[in-house]
């Protein structure tokens, strides 16, 4: 399931967003949002956010712009640290000089943010600051990835 999620992510940046492929005259890269809804957890702890920090180090050339969001119960100053303990442990693949990864690293640090999501308040502030920022920086998005790492109860009040 984590391998479609990253294909699924790798194929909108490469696509655009608009699930068309690209032709002779290619769209300017967009904006990816990447949601985390349960980003503290044991999953994006172990797995989650290492594979999209290696998916950010890949593909941060290709021109799109990236923001992280990971959501949890957990209120802001209980989730940020945790969330940032998680992103202090991540490392790049061999083949990335420690000069090169150290830069990437602190770029992903920047980009990544923890957001209580706990009501239904918190999702739409959530959308809206998302919206806000996408128009303040001019940025046309190229598609917003939401990965539920919460029990299967869950899925249907989150969604």
């Amino acid at each position: 399931m984590f391998a479609t999620v990253f294909l699924l992510l790798v194929a909108l940046c490469a696509q655009g967003g608009n699930g068309e492929e690209r032709g002779e005259e290619a769209q300017r890269p967009g904006h990816v949002t990447v949601v985390i809804v349960g980003g503290t957890g044991d999953l994006a702890k172990k797995y989650l956010w290492r594979g999209f920090f290696e998916l950010y180090v890949t593909n941060v050339k290709g021109g799109n712009t990236f923001s992280f969001y990971g959501g949890g119960l957990s209120p802001a100053d209980k989730g940020k640290p945790a969330l940032f303990e998680i992103l202090k442990a991540l490392s790049c693949s061999k083949d990335v000089s420690q000069e090169r990864c150290a830069v990437l690293k602190e770029q992903f640090l920047r980009l990544t943010q923890y957001r209580e999501l706990k009501t239904l308040e918190n999702y739409q502030k959530l959308a809206k600051d998302i919206e806000q920022d996408l128009k303040q920086e001019g940025m046309t998005e190229a598609g917003r990835l939401f990965y539920l790492s919460v029990p299967a109860f869950a899925y249907a009040d989150i969604a």
